[in-house]
């Protein structure tokens, strides 16, 4: 752990740590596991220190109407008479049993009818996918040039949705497993990215918003755009994953499935010019939990609302740069501990609220140069310690500007 030469700071600060799928607000540097059930934890957030408790009055994890009646859990299973949902590809629907509880039954199996089960506008159906591969790139402006890609399965090339077209989803692609080439998604007006659900590889990049370096928010991204959980199959993107300028994500939860990106991920910037792009109210990643291995760089930056990178605990390879710029609610960088090795250079600049590099614990090697700069809260010695945890580093250093302490800077590799 990278205290620093200093001692442990920040001490009695409280944070809001976001874990992957779930939020939690607890004191800073606090664990589940320490065997005591603390005021900020309860049988949701960490069973292990606060296991559930039939007779509380609270229906709480692992208890049902049978084991806990006392706690007047529902007998329900489903939410409502008449609900549907997809169980593979089978399609279940929400009865009332003999009993009054309400139960899901199966309805229709899909796959009878060489159909997928899909659920779209609040209904699970099935899905017939007999169009085949469509040959060559595609581009969706309207509604009919999205109802014409009903029913393939595969683009050969790459696919294209912008030109601020008034739709708000992209249901009827449900079929769609693979696109050969990139998926562009810009300039839109969608507010989901549902239809994408069945998609689980893009051979090359995936671009969600986008506007040129020097350019304002507006003239580029997709400001509608609130939620990206109709990705939710997606597991590998060949080239770069691009997330920038979408004014109202908030978070990327529809990524849990992927574990590989061929290329960079840049998430709220690119290039070394700040303010060029960002998601100023994403709050959370936590829908990279499963991501293993990035090829390229690994880029955040201008992301005002993130506070945590925790969801990146499956991280451990990175074959270029990481980048970690202007995050001004940023404190700690717990999320990154399975990375060893950085094939690039680590850049950790202007993240003001940034006091410990926590999370760099596992890192024995920086291939190119070291950059810790004007990060305000963060202790020099903080800085100095990851610099001699490194294994014969031999790149420029550049560590100034950041919260003075007994630790000297170290100016000779900075621009």
């Amino acid at each position: 752990m990278l205290w620093g030469k200093t001692g442990a700071l920040g001490i009695g600060a409280f944070v809001v740590i976001v874990g992957c799928g779930s939020e939690d607000t607890r004191p800073a540097g606090a664990t589940c596991g320490d065997g005591t059930c603390n005021w900020w934890e309860g049988s949701s957030s960490c069973p292990s220190d606060c296991p559930a408790v039939c007779g509380n009055g609270v229906c709480d994890p692992g208890e049902d109407f049978t084991s806990c009646p006392e706690d007047e859990c529902s007998c329900d299973a489903c939410p409502a008479v008449g609900a549907t949902r997809c169980n593979g590809d089978v399609i279940e629907s929400c009865t009332e049993a003999e009993d009054g509880c309400l139960h899901w039954v199966e309805l229709e199996d899909c796959t009878s009818s060489a159909g997928v089960c899909r659920f779209v506008t609040d209904d699970a159906v099935c899905m017939v996918c007999d169009g085949g591969v469509w040959d060559g790139s595609y581009e969706i402006t309207d509604a009919a040039s999205l109802a014409a890609l009903e029913g393939y399965t595969a683009i050969s090339g790459g696919l294209r949705v912008d030109e601020d077209s008034d739709l708000t989803s992209l249901s009827g692609l449900d079929c769609l497993q693979s696109i050969d080439g990139g998926l562009y998604v810009n300039f839109s007006s969608l507010t989901s990215l549902d239809g994408l659900n069945g998609l689980t590889s893009i051979g090359e990049g995936l671009w969600i918003g986008y506007c040129d370096c020097g350019s304002a928010l507006w003239d580029g991204g997709n400001h509608s755009l609130v939620s990206i959980d109709g990705m939710n199959a997606l597991s590998s993107v060949g080239g770069d994953l691009t997330i920038m300028a979408n004014s109202a994500l908030t978070r990327v939860h529809g990524l849990r499935a992927l574990t590989w990106i061929g290329g960079s991920l840049i998430i709220g910037r690119t290039g070394p010019i700040y303010g060029c792009a960002w998601n100023p109210a994403l709050s959370s990643l936590d829908g990279f939990g499963a991501l293993s291995s990035i090829g390229g760089e690994f880029l955040i930056g201008n992301d005002d609302s993130l506070t945590s990178l925790e969801c990146f605990s499956a991280l451990t390879t990175v074959g270029g740069t990481v980048s970690i710029r202007d995050n001004a609610l940023l404190a700690r960088l717990v999320g990154l501990d399975a990375i060893s090795s950085i094939g690039g250079s680590l850049e950790i600049v202007v993240n003001d609220a940034l006091w410990s590099l926590d999370g760099l614990d596992g890192l024995t090697d920086v291939g190119e140069n070291l950059l810790i700069d004007r990060n305000s809260a963060l202790p020099t010695c903080e800085a100095a310690d990851l610099l001699d945890q490194l294994a014969a580093f031999d790149g420029s250093v550049c560590i100034q500007g950041n919260l003075p302490d007994t630790c000297a800077d170290d100016p000779s590799g900075c621009p």
